[in-house]
């Protein structure tokens, strides 16, 4: 079958069934836009939050390693020497015992 031969073929089917047509043509139309407004909507909340980030000032958040402080503020950067850090403790195997106690204590349970 020649070019021609399946355009024309392809035309007198959408005239033929020209709701199907529209219906389809509109539902096209309705994807692609929703597509275009998504990422739109994405491009701009991830601006709005960028610059409020930026805004905020780049010495509001202190990152230590090391122990955790409660009731006081961290005064400047503190520096520890790798021997001072505390390491993790190794992982104990469960018992079966401990698999069987309820999480949340309960009258009844115990």
């Amino acid at each position: 079958m020649k070019l021609s031969r399946a355009l024309l073929v392809a035309l007198n089917n959408l005239g033929a069934n020209k709701m199907r047509s529209a219906l389809t043509i509109l539902g096209i139309v309705i994807g692609v836009a929703a597509v275009i407004a998504m990422l739109s909507i994405g491009r701009g909340v991830e601006v709005s939050i960028t610059s409020r980030i930026e805004g905020m000032g780049t010495n509001l958040l202190f990152v230590y390693a090391g122990s955790r402080r409660e009731h006081s503020a961290p005064s400047g950067p503190q520096l520890r020497s790798p021997s001072r850090t505390r390491r993790p403790s190794p992982a104990r195997p469960l018992s079966s015992e401990s698999l069987l106690r309820p999480a949340v204590g309960c009258r009844r349970c115990t």
